[in-house]
């Protein structure tokens, strides 16, 4: 492995950058995700909210109101 790849060379968010560079070649990026251990059977499941963009479950819709006829 190229001296210069730490760990953090393998965020998938900077991994095309490195290998553009020259920094990470793509067989070291592939040997990296072969090695790795497959986890799924220890996964845990959680629901999680966009602030703003979704109510949470137990949260009842208002009513919409409208304006007094007159």
């Amino acid at each position: 492995m190229n001296p210069r790849c730490m760990p953090k060379s393998f965020d998938v968010r900077v991994t095309e950058r490195l290998i553009k560079h020259g920094i990470l070649s793509s067989e070291e990026l592939t040997a990296h995700i072969d090695a790795l251990p497959d986890l799924a059977d220890k996964v845990a499941e959680c629901e999680t909210l966009w602030p703003g963009v979704e109510k949470p479950a137990n949260e009842a819709e208002e009513p919409a109101t409208t304006a007094p006829s007159a």
